[in-house]
C-alpha cells in the first residue's frame, strides 16, 4: 500500500509540473527581458508586452515593448541565446502618421524586418486620416524574390529572410488583396538598424 501511495504521489507531482523543467520558453524569455529592464531602465514601470518570438541561430529573436509613459514608444528587438541570455538589442519607433513602422537590419547572413501597426493612416494629399485593414505583407527583395507573410495586426510583424538584401517593395494588404500602405510612406524615417552588444 505504501509503495502504491509513493507511486501515486510521484505521478501527481509529474502532472502538476513541479520543478523548473516545466517553465515554458516564453516564461524564460519574459524573465530575461524583465531583468534587462530592471538592470538598465529601473524607472520604467510600464507593462512588458511580448509582441513576436521567432527561433533564430539556436536562440530567439523577440520583439517587445515596455512603455514607461514618457516620450515616444518603441518596439525593441532582443536577440537571446539558447540559455535565454540577451546578447544583442536594437529598437525602432512605433508608427505615427503612416499605419506601420518599418525597421530593417542584416545580421549573420539574414535580413530581419520588424515593426508594428496603426489602424489608421494619414493621407497628406487630402490631410485626412483613413482606416486601414492589415492582414498580409508583401516583400520583394532586390534579386526579385518575393514572399507574402500573414500578420497579426495587434502584435506587429517580425520577418526573417535568408541572405542580406535591400528591399525593393514592402506592401501591406487587406484580406481582399487591396493595397493599404507601402514602403514609400515611411521614407523619411531612418529605417536601417544595427544590433548593439549587451554586456553580461
Amino acid at each position: 500500500m505504501k509503495k502504491m501511495l509513493v507511486a501515486l504521489l510521484g505521478f501527481i507531482l509529474i502532472l502538476s509540473g513541479c520543478g523548473n523543467s516545466n517553465i515554458s520558453y516564453v516564461e524564460h524569455i519574459e524573465k530575461s527581458i524583465e531583468e534587462y529592464y530592471a538592470e538598465n531602465r529601473p524607472h520604467n514601470d510600464g507593462t512588458l508586452i511580448i509582441e513576436q518570438i521567432k527561433e533564430f541561430d539556436n536562440g530567439y529573436l523577440v520583439m517587445a515593448e515596455k512603455y514607461s509613459g514618457d516620450g515616444h514608444n518603441l518596439d525593441e528587438l532582443f536577440l537571446l541565446d539558447d540559455n535565454y541570455e540577451i546578447t544583442h538589442i536594437t529598437a525602432g519607433a512605433k508608427p505615427l502618421s503612416p499605419c506601420f513602422s518599418y525597421n530593417k537590419l542584416c545580421y549573420n547572413g539574414k535580413t530581419i524586418l520588424f515593426g508594428s501597426f496603426n489602424d489608421t493612416k494619414w493621407v497628406p494629399e487630402t490631410d485626412t486620416k483613413v482606416e486601414v485593414d492589415i492582414k498580409e505583407i508583401y516583400v520583394e527583395l532586390e534579386n526579385g524574390v518575393s514572399t507574402f507573410e500573414k500578420v497579426d495586426f495587434k502584435n506587429g510583424y517580425l520577418i526573417v529572410l535568408d541572405g542580406e538584401f535591400e528591399i525593393n517593395k514592402f506592401e501591406i494588404y487587406n484580406d481582399n488583396e487591396v493595397l493599404q500602405a507601402e514602403l514609400d510612406e515611411t521614407i523619411a524615417i531612418n529605417n536601417d538598424k544595427q544590433f548593439i552588444d549587451v554586456e553580461r
